[in-house]
């Protein structure tokens, strides 16, 4: 059993209040392909780009001027993210449809 399926067998670490982080090789990643994904912000005016994997933290960059500290504006981002875990859960078989009634705002 290699160190990913040992750490699987652990306590779950996600969510919890604080994120762990870990090396992208401890999660079954490839660091140099980080770096190019990386360098692939720097040339598309990213501010920040975070990757977790496992339920922990692997990748956490922030592009000049930006950090950590600086609170940004999403504007749409958020609608993208969640129906996208919308869609992971339905792949997954934890969501069985897109259909449900009660799921519709009222009028």
């Amino acid at each position: 059993m290699g160190p990913t399926e040992l750490r699987a067998a652990e306590a779950p670490v996600w969510p919890i209040p604080d994120w762990q982080v870990s090396t992208p090789e401890q999660e079954g990643m490839d660091s140099a392909e980080l770096v190019k994904i990386i360098a692939y912000g720097e040339t598309k005016s990213f501010d920040s780009l975070l990757i977790a994997r496992h339920g922990r933290i692997v990748l956490d960059a922030y592009y000049a001027p930006y950090t950590g500290d600086i609170p940004h504006n999403l504007n749409s981002a958020t609608k993208s993210i969640v129906s996208s875990l919308v869609a992971i859960l339905r792949k997954d078989g934890v969501l069985d449809s897109f259909e449900h009634p009660g799921a519709r705002p009222s009028r």
